[in-house]
């Protein structure tokens, strides 16, 4: 049985979400950092995301405008199940990225205090 255009919508609004999160994260922005540039709760920045809601065209062109991304960048060419997974994948790489860079620097804090203190 072949998808329906309901399906294919929410599969859209859940690519595009993964879209901002991804270019979001690459400009190094947090959810409540974008929500407050265009206006927005975190939580709304949330639901876009996670294709819960459904990004209109104005609040669309306000993100590009933000993340300095082509609306075809979020909309991207379409509802492709392959893709998706490779979001996913380069997704889960730059949280786990991100966490060691964490670690990394409150270790050289830790490091920088111990060497800062008098002997």
């Amino acid at each position: 049985m072949g998808r329906t255009t309901a399906d294919a919508a929410k599969a859209l609004s859940r690519q595009m979400g993964q879209r901002i999160r991804a270019i979001r994260m690459m400009r190094g922005y947090s959810q409540g950092k974008l929500g407050s540039l265009i206006g927005l709760s975190f939580q709304q920045v949330q639901k876009y995301e996670n294709g819960t809601n459904r990004v209109s065209i104005p609040v669309l062109m306000q993100i590009c405008e933000v993340l300095d991304a082509h609306p075809m960048d979020i909309i991207g060419e379409g509802p492709q199940d392959g893709r998706d997974k490779r979001v996913n994948a380069l997704l889960q790489r730059l949280e786990a990225a991100e966490s060691k860079l964490k670690i990394l620097q409150s270790k050289l804090a830790r490091m920088q205090k111990i060497f800062a203190e008098p002997d």
